[in-house]
């Protein structure tokens, strides 16, 4: 008898959990079927919203191959004015490496020419300086020579 009575109490289980499946199917239903309609008519929305975002696309592939057009000139002109720029940097870098070595040449030849020429004439300043005080002090016993001369012969 107790084996009928749990049959009889899980049949009634049985029969309430279903019961509830299906109160709450029925309740729940109206608003699945607002939800499904709403996902269809945003679905329609999208859908016609489709061939402007095709059109807007194919604008960009447009635009995009357009400028594509433009730049890659540009880019192709901007190699060469960058391939010239450093052609010229380099010969202004040869340029500059020239002056240097001329300058410093230069420098070196002056130094030369200032230590071969001016011992010489410091040399020939000193010898004429002495030829000076030499001939002062010549031309002075000269004069000293004469004026006894000229006092003792009188």
């Amino acid at each position: 008898m107790l084996t009928g009575i749990l049959i009889v109490c899980a049949i009634l289980c049985l029969l309430a959990l279903i019961g509830l499946v299906l109160y709450l199917t029925l309740a729940l239903l109206p608003r699945i079927k607002n939800t499904i309609d709403s996902v269809q008519q945003t679905v329609e929305e999208i859908k016609g919203e489709i061939p402007k975002v095709e059109e807007t696309i194919k604008n960009v592939d447009e635009t995009i191959s357009a400028i594509s057009a433009q730049v890659e000139p540009m880019a192709g002109n901007l190699r060469q004015m960058t391939e010239r720029i450093g052609e010229v940097v380099n010969r202004i870098e040869m340029t500059a490496e020239k002056a240097a070595q001329f300058s410093d040449e230069t420098i070196d030849k002056a130094k030369f020419y200032r230590d071969k020429l001016f011992e010489p004439a410091v040399e020939i300043i000193s010898f004429w300086r002495a030829l000076k005080a030499g001939g002062s002090v010549v031309a002075e016993e000269i004069s000293k020579i004469r004026a006894k001369r000229k006092g003792g012969g009188e």
